[in-house]
C-alpha cells in the first residue's frame, strides 16, 4: 500500500527522486527487521517436542484412572526412566557400528542380515521401566492406600505389567505425616525456619536412604509405616527424644505381650548403643517389671535391642552381668 501511493505521487526531478529513493531503502530495511523478529517470536512460540519421560508419565497416569474408577488418585512422582535393550539389539547396533567404519566387509553384512531377521521374526523389543508413587482413596470408605509400583511399558508406550513394589493403608492423620515427610516439610522445631527445615530433611534422608535399601513389599512397607510413626511422635512437641521413644515402643510391645500379665514397670537401664568399626549397630536397655506368675507377682528382667533406626528388634532375658546396668 506505501509503495503504491508513494510511486503514484512520484515528482520526475533528479533530485526528488534520489529522496524518494533513500526513503524507500529505509522503508524497506526496517519491514525487513521486522520480518526477522517476527520470525523469531514464531519460533520461540513454537511447541517443543514432548520428552519420552513424559509421554510414558502420562500413559501410567491413564492407566491407573482407567482401572481405579471409584477412587481418587492422587500422583506423589515418577522415578527415572530405565530403557532396557535386550541383548540381541545391542550386539546388532555394535555391527551397524563397525559397518559406517569399513561396510565392505561382507562378513559383518552377513551378521547384520541374520542378527536383524531373528530379531523381526522373534519380535525381540526393548522395554520401558518407570517406578511410580501414588494414593487411591475410596470414594465409598474413604480408605486411602498408597502404593509404590513398577510399571514395564513397551516400545510402542503402553502398559504390559506392573509389580507392587509398597502397599500401605493410611489413616487422614497418617498420610498427613507422610506427605509432611515425601516432601519434606519441617516437623521439627529450632529456632529459625531454616534451622527447622534442615533438622527436618536430615531426619527425613536418614531414613529415606534406608527405605531406598530395602527390598520386597512386606520390607518396604513396614519400615514406612515405622518411619511415619516416628515423624508423627516428632511433630507433636517439634523435638525427637530418642530415649523416650524406644521406651514406649518397648512398653508398649511387653503390655501387648499375652504371656504377660499385671505388668508394671519398675525400672529402665540407660539407653546404650553398640558401634563397630565407626557404624552404629544398634541400641539397646535393660528393663525391669513386675508380673503376674502362676497367680504370683514376680519381679522380671529383659534385653531389650533397637536397629538403627529406632525398631525394635528384640526382647530377650539378658545375662548375668545385666544388674550392673541398672541404678542400684
Amino acid at each position: 500500500m506505501f509503495k503504491e501511493d508513494f510511486i503514484c505521487g512520484i515528482k520526475f526531478d533528479t533530485f526528488g527522486i534520489m529522496k524518494k529513493f533513500h526513503f524507500i531503502s529505509i522503508l524497506c530495511f526496517s519491514s525487513l527487521s521486522s520480518c526477522f523478529i517476527a520470525d523469531s517470536i514464531f519460533l520461540d512460540l513454537e511447541p517443543k517436542k514432548e520428552s519420552l519421560d513424559s509421554k510414558i508419565e502420562k500413559e501410567i497416569t491413564s492407566y491407573i484412572l482407567k482401572n481405579s474408577e471409584d477412587y481418587i488418585y492422587k500422583n506423589y512422582g515418577f522415578s527415572e526412566l530405565i530403557i532396557k535393550k535386550p541383548a540381541e539389539m545391542v550386539v546388532l547396533d555394535e555391527l551397524k557400528r563397525k559397518q559406517t567404519l569399513d561396510s565392505t566387509q561382507i562378513q559383518i553384512n552377513q551378521q547384520i542380515e541374520t542378527l536383524d531377521s531373528i530379531i523381526k521374526v522373534k519380535n525381540i523389543r526393548y522395554t520401558l521401566e518407570m517406578d511410580h508413587v501414588y494414593s487411591l482413596k475410596n470414594k465409598l470408605t474413604n480408605i486411602t492406600e498408597l502404593f509404590e509400583t513398577k510399571f514395564t511399558l513397551a516400545d510402542s508406550i503402553n502398559v504390559t505389567s506392573l509389580k507392587p513394589l509398597l502397599n500401605l493403608k493410611l489413616s487422614e492423620e497418617d498420610l498427613v505425616i507422610f506427605e509432611n515427610y515425601f516432601y519434606e516439610f519441617p516437623i521439627f522445631v529450632s529456632g529459625h525456619y531454616s534451622e527447622s527445615k534442615a533438622l527436618s530433611i536430615e531426619f527425613y534422608n536418614y531414613f529415606k536412604q534406608h527405605q531406598d535399601q530395602l527390598i520386597g513389599v512386606k520390607q518396604k512397607s513396614n519400615f514406612l509405616a515405622h518411619t511415619i510413626k516416628l515423624c508423627k511422635d516428632v511433630k507433636v512437641d517439634g523435638v525427637f527424644d530418642q530415649t523416650y521413644f524406644l521406651l514406649k515402643l518397648a512398653d508398649n510391645k511387653i503390655r501387648s505381650d499375652s504371656t504377660i500379665s499385671n505388668y508394671k514397670s519398675i525400672e529402665y537401664s540407660p539407653l546404650f548403643e553398640t558401634i563397630i568399626d565407626e557404624t552404629l549397630v544398634n541400641y539397646y536397655f535393660f528393663h525391669r517389671f513386675i508380673n503376674s506368675n502362676n497367680n504370683t507377682l514376680d519381679t522380671s528382667s529383659v534385653y531389650v535391642e533397637f536397629s538403627p533406626y529406632y525398631e525394635l528388634k528384640s526382647i530377650s532375658t539378658p545375662g548375668k552381668t545385666y544388674n550392673y546396668y541398672f541404678n542400684d
